[in-house]
């Protein structure tokens, strides 16, 4: 909810945002012009939660991840992940 709060106020003010989440899947969301959310494809956790997704920066995610940074080229980077993107 806060996220998709952000991306509103991000979009009605002309921000560009850019969330990079883990999915089943990979794919891209366009919420408006300037403000859209890039799925990577990610495996359930196998501790916890198992509906939780793990996006590591290694393999093919980290990747995934990568190639997205390359083309967005980001000003700021967030990481709320704390535990598998640090690194």
């Amino acid at each position: 909810m806060f996220y998709r709060a952000l991306m509103k106020f991000a979009a009605q003010h002309g921000r560009e945002m850019r969330l990079v989440v883990p999915g089943p899947e990979s794919s891209v969301e366009q919420f408006a012009d300037t403000v859209s959310i890039h799925y990577v494809a990610a495996k359930n956790s196998r501790i916890g939660d198992p509906r939780y997704r793990v996006m590591w920066a290694i393999g093919k995610t980290g990747l995934a991840i990568r190639d997205i940074l390359r083309r967005e080229c980001p000003d700021v980077v967030e990481i709320s992940d704390k535990y598998s993107l640090p690194m």
